[in-house]
């Protein structure tokens, strides 16, 4: 059986990278909300492309990214590239994304729906690969002693959640499907790293997280009240800075390749763009 990350790729075409149907879900619950979605087109003059070196960004927590900076096997193979990584954790997925469009990045891992609210028709932003779905690592949860049981006990409660994310449009589906209104909710943006500290000083009554956040509260004993079991945005994706793309493709292929074997090495998989090819395709609102 053939080899190789063009191979490996091929086999990660079994599912479809939902990107319009995350607008479309996005587009519809704000269309009451008063939120609208897409960020602002910035004149930031964009930084210079370093062709000896690959800047990475992410937010924590970030499994995949975190072992692969720590094992180092990136690096080895972005030397016979004669490229060096270089990491940049952010605070939150929104920070990597708008270091990515500035060009103060060329490379991000963010969940599908980071972009669904931060990009425009346009910007510079060229999409890479997905993960497939895994509705079961968003979660929205409380202590165990809380009187709170499913979505509709939310009604006037305080809810952590990291702002547009994953998490962000999940919570936002599970109250449209629960008929709740977001302005009957306290809804109060926690960074994701901070997440932890909130939970166990119950500074909110319930909280919107991902794993890893997820299985780390659950060990200390947590309620689910609702997952991400029938909704979108359930996975992350990998992003590119366009002009890095096209000056350094094969510097990117062999970084994408490095992460499929990451997820690979978690027990998980990587899928190519559902559009007939393994490379990268442009990214935008308008065509998915």
């Amino acid at each position: 059986m053939p080899d190789g990350p063009e191979a490996r790729r091929g086999m990660r075409r079994r599912r479809g990278l939902a990107v319009p149907v995350v607008l479309m879900a996005l587009s519809m619950l704000c269309a009451g909300c008063g939120f609208a979605a897409g960020g602002t087109n910035s004149a930031a003059v964009p930084a210079p492309i370093d062709p000896g070196k690959l800047r990475i960004g992410y937010a924590e927590p970030n499994a995949v990214m975190t072992v692969l900076r720590e094992k180092g096997e990136l690096s080895g193979r972005l030397a016979d590239l004669s490229v060096t990584p270089e990491w940049h954790a952010f605070a939150d997925e929104a920070e990597a994304l708008t270091a990515l469009r500035e060009g103060r990045i060329d490379l991000a891992a963010t969940g599908d729906a980071v972009p669904a609210f931060l990009l425009k028709e346009g910007d510079p932003v060229v999409y890479l690969a997905a993960e497939p779905s895994n509705p079961a690592a968003y979660a929205v949860v409380v202590p165990l002693e809380s009187d709170i049981l499913n979505v509709s006990d939310l009604k006037g409660k305080k809810i952590a959640y990291p702002r547009y994310t994953n998490e962000h449009l999940l919570l936002m589906q599970m109250a449209d499907r629960a008929g709740l209104p977001l302005a009957d909710m306290k809804l109060a943006p926690v960074a994701p790293s901070a997440m932890e500290r909130s939970f166990a000083e119950r500074k909110a009554d319930a909280w919107a997280v991902a794993e890893p956040v997820l299985s780390r509260l659950q060990s200390s004993g947590v309620r689910i009240v609702a997952d991400g079991t029938g909704l979108v945005a359930t996975r992350d994706v990998y992003l590119a800075n366009a002009r890095y793309y096209r000056e350094r493709e094969e510097v990117l292929d062999a970084a994408l390749d490095a992460i499929l074997r990451q997820e690979d090495w978690f027990g998980s998989d990587v899928q190519a763009p559902p559009n007939g090819s393994a490379r990268a395709r442009r990214w935008s609102i308008s065509n998915g």
